[in-house]
């Protein structure tokens, strides 16, 4: 929906501030109430719905919700239209929803899910006893203000539909929510009465307790023929502490007909509140003990863990051995040799008998490949063009792998993939759980898990921001479905120091932290490997019934070398014969190249000392190029004159620097130090790079840049799912500003125009990174919508770069470099999106000359080596 007509239609009235959000429905507005100088939700409709509702009728319609006047309903401020535009107004509430708050957390407490439902189901029967009934029900439309419930668009629903006058089909759009309608609602009845309320309400607190809606599926269809033919499983079958007469409850809420549901809101809130309320077979109970304890009921599941026969290695090249016996147990350590056209990108997937080795190439065609053994040369899985990241399933059958940012899995011979899901995930990795499930990494930073059947989505894992946690990344499925191990992202991403190693059971929820380290994987019979940053895997004693670590690490493989946190790099997989496959050492040189726009290399620099890492910078003449790189396994900035060959470095003696920018004239430097001493952003003379001068100290600052007049620098002061933009004057001044508060992706580093006038930034906007355009100038809050994350825009993580001209902006999508054409004046005009040319085999980040050409870095195919550990656990002890 285009703002400025909207903005101009409404400027007698309200002023928009900024986009909160996308529904069904409506597309809702941050906005000031100009007559009662107060902040509000504005509202309007979907074009393609107002286009066939009558204005007129619609304000009618949704009088009849303005009297209602009920402390947990969010009351109507004010409807209408406005050239073509269909609207209304509500307060503004400051807090978050019941959605939110359950993405954060899956289930609440039974005392939380009930005080909720009885106060909503208050709000209910006071409406339904007005004759309104509210039609969409969920946890979308229940606000929470300082703990206390909201429901908002009371009505809406049914002004929308009486208004349509039975058209609601040409919209495209339906009212309600799948998992939330009541059958009649499904099968599309007419008359609807308050007890389809209360059957929507029931699903919500079913899914507060149990932490999924009643009925579930890969799509609206199936979830709507569940609704209608199956009865909803008890909630204590899920979730075994839910008292009985809160169990009961439910039950009846949620049964199919209704007439068997509670005839008011008000008799379903008082039977949560009665301890003696019994319905059918869900009355009270005796409460049980010994193996339905906790205790009882662990030792159940322990007794019934099935026996797992060790499997023989098998041929591995020509490492054709047996495992031998413990006290006489060897181990060899080879390069497994990946021809050019197979070199290795991202990912390691190994079976449990070692037979088979999956992971993601670069190649000439990105796709996952398959090493079986006996076997010299990979085979491509056909199906997998593009893919990457792969992830076997537990009966070694089946390969989920990510696409374009969307998960799918196919039969391990090729064929056709199922989608799981798309716009889910923060970043590739991926793990198969022994129960059936796919677990990965979500858009707000924690894990996420989807059945590899399919169906919703629900939150696995929450980082603790409290605790300085910014993500959980690099998911592994412990044996036995016994839970999930993964990384521990502090909130500063390039902290190496802080990274740690969590866990999580098999429900998911609440995660331990058990020691430092990158990356782990579990290993029979009772190991964690763990990847720490010195380059060295260590085996660290677990047990898996407790999921601690029970003893000192042991180191088992030294010598991996310093592996970059900002790519990520440290990927290991081991079998149960105790096999271990990892990435190992480099070529010592990669290539800085400069490409043009049809893709065509003018011109390649070769070092043969350094291996480089992102970003690279260019200053404005493009005579001076920056980079990380790393020499002899230390990090460090290199910058380059490439009109003499001259070159200049800074490292630490201890610690790292990275993120250079250079200034238009060449001369000086910004950067990031991270230090035993502190952290910060430093400035430099390019003559002088030992001579630092520090502009700021935040720990949480990261990504500096300049300004194009060199006389600011900008960083991004990380927070856990959002930053801020800082401008620091470097003109003789210390004064610090902040362009932007609270809207930037952490990860990311927005990029102010040559002309200083305008603002590229990727903001996390209802779950999803968003690509925006805003200007600079004080007092002006409109912004642009370039892109969506996801397929076909803008790729997570990518850099933004602007043309030296200020009319085009570049950035990654997939694979490809992408051109955004730009115009206007005091409103910016986003014209003709123009894809480049493939960005492989290149990194994703880059800068742009003068001349229109891109600098971006080649990493050479054969860089990477996969090296193969015959037995590692004859190496404990040996270092």
């Amino acid at each position: 929906m285009t703002r400025q007509p909207l903005a101009a239609a409404l400027a007698d009235r309200y002023r928009i501030e900024r986009e909160l959000g996308q529904g069904g429905m409506a597309t809702v507005y941050l906005a000031q109430d100009l007559k009662h100088d107060r902040l509000v939700a504005l509202k309007v409709l979907k074009p393609e719905l107002a286009a066939v509702l009558g204005a007129e009728r619609f304000v009618v319609e949704i009088k009849t919700t303005a009297s209602l006047s009920h402390p947990h309903i969010l009351p109507l401020f004010d409807s209408g239209t406005a050239d073509g535009f269909l609207f209304y107004v509500m307060p503004y509430i400051d807090g978050e929803t019941l959605r939110s708050k359950l993405d954060r957390e899956t289930q609440l407490s039974v005392e939380e899910a009930v005080r909720i439902t009885r106060e909503v189901a208050d709000a209910l029967d006071y409406a339904h006893r007005h004759g309104v009934i509210h039609r969409d029900i969920k946890p979308e439309n229940i606000l929470l203000n300082d703990g206390r419930p909201m429901v908002a668009d009371f009505g809406i629903a049914l002004a929308v539909s009486a208004a349509a006058g039975g058209r609601m089909t040409e919209t495209g759009l339906s009212l309600g929510t799948p998992h939330y309608m009541s059958p009649e609602q499904a099968t599309a009845e007419k008359e609807l009465s308050a007890r389809s309320d209360i059957y929507s309400l029931g699903c919500v607190l079913y899914e507060m307790l149990t932490g999924n809606p009643p009925h579930t599926g890969a799509s609206a269809q199936q979830i709507i023929m569940k609704i209608v033919t199956e009865d909803a499983a008890p909630v204590t079958k899920l979730r075994r502490a839910v008292p009985p007469n809160v169990a009961a409850a439910v039950a009846r809420a949620v049964e199919r007909l209704p007439a068997d549901r509670f005839e008011s809101a008000a008799t379903f809130a008082e039977a949560l509140s009665n301890p003696m309320f019994a319905y059918g077979s869900l009355g009270p109970q005796p409460h049980r003990i010994g193996a339905d304890s906790a205790s009882g009921r662990r030792a159940a599941l322990l007794h019934l863990v099935a026996t797992v026969t060790l499997g023989v290695g098998l041929v591995w090249a020509l490492l054709a051995r047996g495992t031998p016996a413990p006290e006489s147990r060897t181990s060899w350590v080879s390069d497994l040799g990946l021809p050019d056209s197979a070199g290795y990108a991202d990912g390691l997937a190994l079976s449990p008998d070692g037979s088979l080795l999956l992971y993601g190439s670069l190649g000439p065609v990105r796709q996952i490949l398959v090493r079986r053994a006996g076997s010299l040369v990979p085979a491509a899985i056909a199906g997998t063009s593009g893919g990457c990241c792969p992830a076997l399933s537990p009966d070694g059958q089946r390969v989920a792998f990510v696409l374009g940012g969307e998960l799918r899995v196919i039969p391990l011979g090729g064929g056709s993939s199922t989608l799981l899901g798309t716009g889910i995930l923060d970043n590739d990795d991926v793990a198969w759980t022994a129960d059936g499930h796919l677990v990965a990494v979500g858009l707000s930073g924690g894990l996420i898990r989807v059945a590899e059947a399919g169906g919703p989505v629900t939150p696995f894992t929450t980082p603790d921001t409290a605790a300085g946690e910014r993500a959980h990344w690099s998911p592994r499925a412990l044996p036995d479905g016994r839970g999930v191990i993964f990384s521990i992202v502090p909130l500063d991403p390039a902290d190496s120091v802080g990274i740690r190693i969590g866990v999580v059971g098999p429900g998911g929820g609440t995660h331990a932290v058990l020691l430092p380290g990158r990356v782990a994987a579990y290993a029979h019979p009772g190991h964690l490997l763990v990847l720490r940053n010195d380059g060295t895997i260590v085996a660290a004693p677990f047990d898996l019934a407790s999921l601690r670590i029970t003893g000192a690490p042991v180191p088992a493989i030294t010598g991996l070398g310093s592996m970059g946190f900002t790519t990520w790099l440290g990927y290991f997989a081991v079998a149960r014969t105790g096999m271990l496959v990892y990435v190992g050492g480099t070529d010592p040189h990669d290539d800085l190249v400069w490409v043009r726009r049809t893709g065509a290399v003018a011109e390649m620099d070769s070092s043969e000392t350094s291996r480089i890492l992102d970003p690279s910078h260019v200053s404005t003449d493009g005579r001076f190029v920056a980079f990380e790189s790393v020499i002899d396994d230390r990090s460090g900035i290199d910058v380059r004159d490439r009109q003499t060959g001259a070159s200049s470095r800074i490292e630490l003696t201890t610690g790292t620097v990275d993120r250079p920018s250079v200034s238009a004239d060449g001369r000086s430097l910004v950067f990031r130090a991270l230090a035993p001493e502190g952290r910060g952003i430093y400035r430099a003379e390019l003559g002088r790079l030992a001579e630092r001068t520090l502009l700021t100290s935040d720990p949480r600052a990261t990504a500096p840049s300049l300004s194009p007049d060199s006389r600011t620098v900008y960083f991004v002061r990380a927070g856990a799912r959002s930053a801020d933009f800082i401008a620091r004057s470097l003109a003789g001044s210390d004064t610090v500003e902040r362009v932007l508060a609270g809207s930037v992706n952490p990860s990311s580093t927005p990029r102010i125009s040559p002309d200083g006038r305008w603002l590229a930034y990727l903001a996390t906007v209802s779950g999803s990174d968003q690509l925006y355009l805003r200007s600079t100038e004080a007092g002006r809050t409109e912004r642009w919508q370039v892109a969506r994350a996801g397929a076909g825009g803008v790729t997570a993580g990518s850099a933004l770069r602007w043309s030296r001209d200020g009319r085009e902006l570049y950035f990654v999508s997939r694979d490809s470099m992408v051109a955004v054409h730009l115009s206007g004046g005091e409103a910016l005009t986003v014209g003709l999106v123009e894809t480049l040319f493939s960005m492989q085999p290149y990194q994703r980040d880059f800068d742009v000359t003068s001349d229109g050409r891109f600098v971006l870095i080649n990493r050479r195919l054969a860089r990477w080596r996969l090296m193969l550990v015959e037995d590692w656990r004859a190496l404990l002890g040996t270092h």
